[in-house]
């Protein structure tokens, strides 16, 4: 990686402050599939346990490839 006329001190600041933006995108993707997943598949609060259907709606949509990814 170029340093852009960083030093050392300055380098690691800015790799860390990327490392910490690249982690909350990261987790802000994940939060909203989770919750589009829940939204779309999960209607019944009857039980502690989702039900075979609501299991096999969230696996379904949690393999459906990403807007966001380079699939």
């Amino acid at each position: 990686m170029s340093n852009f006329g960083l030093n050392a001190s300055e380098q690691r600041v800015l790799e860390e402050r990327l490392a910490k933006r690249q982690m909350q995108d990261f987790m802000g993707m994940f939060h909203n599939m989770f919750e589009g997943c829940f939204n779309s598949c999960v209607d019944e609060f009857t039980s502690k346990a989702l039900s075979s259907r609501e299991n096999g709606c969230i696996s379904r949509c949690v393999q459906r490839p990403s807007p966001c990814s380079n699939a």
